[in-house]
């Protein structure tokens, strides 16, 4: 997975553990499933997968 921010001039590792876990949510919006991951960081920031992934289902 790539993760990315806003700041683009900073690079910094990504890592989940207890104490920064990796989030997984998920949305509905007619027949797409849209997953989106994220990880929240040392400082508290989240840090975002480059891409969510969408899956469309059966009505």
């Amino acid at each position: 997975m790539v993760f990315h921010d806003s700041d683009a001039a900073e690079s910094r590792d990504m890592f989940f553990d207890r104490d920064h876990p990796l989030n997984i949510t998920a949305g509905v919006n007619g027949p797409s499933v849209t997953v989106a991951i994220s990880i929240t960081d040392n400082d508290g920031r989240t840090t975002y997968c480059a891409e969510n992934i969408t899956k469309r289902h059966a009505p």
